[in-house]
């Protein structure tokens, strides 16, 4: 997390509010803050949702958190560094994906393809043009 005031909280509402309107079966939450365990242990046994984690950083994953998780990576900072978007996103990239194209960030993390997001209808996608 960022250290922002209550942005765990945010990301716990959050995450159950999309689990219980039914906007994603599968999740991966980068965190290894042990106050979303609760949350992550609703989506999962409420829920019946799978939730892939991925740790930042060299600590090893809370296990409040990784009890709740069906399959859990580690991201060194690198990894994650060269995953993050450009500051500013400029309007054409080179290699931008094609319209319709789906494309997961699951690859950079090294979780399997059974955690790519499945195409959701009614949610809006981010176009690259």
């Amino acid at each position: 997390m960022t250290g922002e005031k209550g942005s765990d909280v945010n990301l716990a509402v959050h995450f159950q509010n999309d689990s219980w309107l039914n906007f994603y079966d599968r999740a991966v939450v980068v965190s290894n803050d042990s106050d979303l365990a609760e949350a992550m242990r609703l989506v999962t046994h409420q829920h019946r949702k799978r939730i892939g984690l991925v740790t930042p950083g060299n600590t090893k994953p809370s296990r409040q958190i990784l009890g709740h998780a069906d399959i859990a990576r580690h991201v060194r900072k690198n990894g994650l560094r060269n995953s993050h978007l450009p500051n500013p996103i400029p309007e054409r990239m080179s290699g931008s994906p094609k319209a319709g194209k789906q494309h997961s960030a699951c690859g950079g993390f090294g979780l399997p393809s059974s955690f790519a997001p499945a195409p959701q209808p009614g949610l809006a996608r981010l176009s690259i043009q």
